[in-house]
């Protein structure tokens, strides 16, 4: 929550089924929400103070993560192969997880919390 009291959530979900393939966001304002799904490259805006709802579609000629998908991809086979090097770290990775825990705490107690640099783990009160 931001001191003017706007709320902000971000998750992730990494497990899905067949058409139930989603990647986008979804903001809430007070006039509109707004939906983007990059799969199909689709907007949709859903306006709050009348019946209208529009849905925009774009047309690109790269992949739906507008290229990262195929990079992400090919980097992952390249490490596999033992062609290249990670580009994050395993600590990286303990520092975003770390970050989101430190987030949801935040969320759940309306207070900051500090995610220590040295110790992604350590979270103090």
């Amino acid at each position: 929550m931001y001191d003017n009291g706007v709320h902000a959530s971000y998750s992730q979900n990494f497990l899905s089924r067949r058409a139930a393939y989603r990647r986008g966001a979804t903001v809430i304002g007070y006039e509109a929400t707004l939906e983007f799904d990059l799969a199909p490259m689709e907007l949709r805006i859903i306006h709050h103070r009348s019946e209208k709802v529009e849905q925009v579609r774009v047309d690109v000629e790269d992949d739906a993560h507008g290229g990262g998908a195929r990079i992400l991809a090919e980097s992952f086979l390249d490490l596999v192969k033992g062609r290249a090097k990670p580009n994050a770290s395993l600590r990286d990775g303990l520092l975003s997880a770390a970050m989101c825990l430190a987030a949801r705490e935040s969320a759940r107690t309306k207070t900051f919390q500090r995610v220590l640099e040295g110790s992604p783990f350590q979270n103090p009160r």
